[in-house]
């Protein structure tokens, strides 16, 4: 595509408007359009954008711009490929916003995700970042998280953050509870 038509393309204006125009060639390889950009997933960019650094920065900048847009959050949040078939989607937000855009409104949130995507686990000093970010919202939001809420909490944050299927189990074992179980 020659630079004349790369700046005709209302693909490449887009990623131009959201500053990440590098990854016009992997799209266009991979056959995507600006309309089909607006259903992307996390696994459709893993295929479509193979540069983990560069795959990270766009999935950013994707699911910003589809939020912007007033996009279902529920369709365009960003979930790792390595989710299990087992983890739910969550019935309901505890905090009145998903937890994928509630760590997406901070540089702290999007370590933790991005950690999470590299990584595939999150070291305790990142849980004990998530838990100040809930519980900061919870406090300038006004929100009591009641104890019927805490399994729904947990929910949504193994459906967010996959790795933490084994602290959810280790959390209802020790508290007695079998949250686990359906």
């Amino acid at each position: 595509m020659s630079e004349k038509e790369c700046e005709e393309d209302p693909l490449y204006q887009l990623l131009k408007k959201i500053e990440i125009e590098e990854v016009h060639t992997f799209l266009t390889a991979a056959k995507v359009n600006i309309e089909q950009l607006k259903y992307m997933n996390a696994d459709d960019i893993k295929e479509a954008v193979p540069p983990l650094g560069l795959r990270i920065g766009f999935r950013q900048k994707l699911f910003r711009w589809k939020e912007s847009e007033g996009g279902d959050e529920d369709r365009i949040a960003p979930l790792p490929s390595f989710v299990k078939p087992d983890v739910k989607a969550p019935l309901k937000f505890i905090l009145n916003k998903s937890l994928h855009s509630l760590l997406n409104e901070s540089r702290k949130g999007m370590k933790i995700l991005e950690h999470e995507e590299t990584h595939l686990c999150l070291p305790q000093v990142l849980r004990d970042e998530l838990i100040s970010i809930i519980i900061e919202e919870a406090m300038l939001e006004h929100i009591t998280i009641s104890v019927p809420d805490f399994q729904a909490l947990l929910e949504e944050i193994c459906f967010v953050l996959p790795s933490q299927i084994n602290v959810k189990v280790f959390i209802c074992f020790q508290s007695g509870k079998n949250f686990g179980k359906k």
